[in-house]
């Protein structure tokens, strides 16, 4: 199991061992496959060359001990509150596309004129040298709130004995927060997240540009497997749908996001209808455990929404969870008859096995 640490206190952070898994290799159409060489080479040679820009001033972050949990929906804290029967449909956003000065924010000024779609292919088709990423989401680092000038964090992946060579490191720590509910006097919790600028700053329209990476440091890092990350405070509405977002913009399987955000996976044999599955999760699971993952979808649709996620798969994904959450928890309340529950959205069609 991978985890995210603290290391002599409280300024560095830990990566332990990690588990050799082979990623799912994003396909390209013909256009994306025209350019695939010359795009790959700017956008490992943006990765490197950032590095080199930027500040070195920063302070630095202070961590707490890491606290394993294991993320479920419902551990939920996105209450819905409807004044009848929740909508048959999620609202979408305007959609909105990635902003030429978040593109020269993350090393692709030589891109901004290409179709956006295009230069997402690409990034994608270098991401299994940053998929290994992932595995971190499965245990968090904690600090408590610290505002101030810039911050960095030294990122320590000395102990990961699986580690690829050809792996590019992440380029910035995501700090997540969610705004305290103004009565509450608790310390408002962050988790640390690394992150690779280019994944986010392609599919996140409404994500302000990442702040520059600050020069290696060769006479403290020489010799030791670490790295110095800005961290980028982010609020989100829901911290909690937050990791599974990052894992699909990460590896884009649509399936995990289904399975996630239901009690229950869907039959994937056909052997079941989607009334009947709606009415085997009414009959097999509580009201109350229906509505907390109707409260993770949601929490995931509001995620999706202020960060300006416009991936159709990811939405088509939500629209399909959301309506057979919907149905199950009206027949469990006897407010819809069984027979009759039909979903208004279908299965992702273009959702891969895995």
């Amino acid at each position: 199991m991978v985890a995210l640490r603290p290391r002599n206190g409280s300024t560095h952070v830990v990566v332990s061992d990690l588990p050799t898994k082979k990623p799912t290799v994003a396909r390209l159409n013909s256009q994306a496959s025209a350019k695939k060489a010359n795009f790959r080479a700017k956008l490992l040679d943006s990765s490197k060359s950032s590095r080199r820009r930027g500040s070195s001033s920063s302070n630095t972050v202070t961590v707490s001990k890491s606290t394993p949990e294991e993320l479920t929906p419902g551990q939920s804290s996105n209450f819905l509150t409807f004044s009848g029967r929740p909508p048959r449909t999620l609202p979408r956003p305007p959609y909105r596309e990635v902003s030429a000065e978040a593109l020269c924010a993350v090393g692709f000024e030589s891109m901004v004129n290409e179709d956006r779609n295009i230069v997402r292919m690409m990034v994608e088709s270098i991401i299994p040298q940053f998929n290994y990423i992932a595995a971190l989401y499965d245990h968090i680092c904690e600090r408590e709130n610290n505002t101030g000038g810039r911050e960095t964090v030294v990122l320590d992946y000395s102990q990961s004995k699986s580690l690829p060579a050809c792996t590019v490191l992440p380029t910035h720590m995501l700090a997540i927060s969610t705004k305290p509910h103004p009565s509450s006097n608790a310390p408002k919790k962050v988790v640390l997240y690394p992150v690779h600028s280019s994944v986010l700053a392609m599919h996140c329209a409404s994500l302000a540009p990442f702040p520059p990476v600050p020069p290696i440091d060769q006479a403290s890092l020489d010799g030791t497997k670490q790295v110095r990350l800005p961290v980028m405070e982010l609020n989100v509405p829901s911290p909690e749908s937050f990791p599974m977002l990052m894992i699909y913009l990460y590896s884009k399987i649509i399936s995990g996001v289904v399975n996630t955000c239901l009690p229950s996976p869907p039959p994937r044999d056909g052997s079941m209808d989607i009334a009947s599955f709606c009415r085997q999760l009414a009959q097999t699971h509580s009201i109350e455990l229906l509505s907390n993952h109707l409260g993770f979808v949601y929490g995931l649709w509001k995620n999706c929404t202020a960060l300006g996620i416009f991936d159709m798969r990811l939405w088509a994904a939500m629209d399909f969870v959301w309506a057979i959450l919907v149905d199950s928890i009206e027949i469990a309340h006897g407010l819809k008859v069984a027979s009759d529950s039909k979903p208004e959205s279908t299965s992702p069609s273009s959702s891969p096995s895995s």
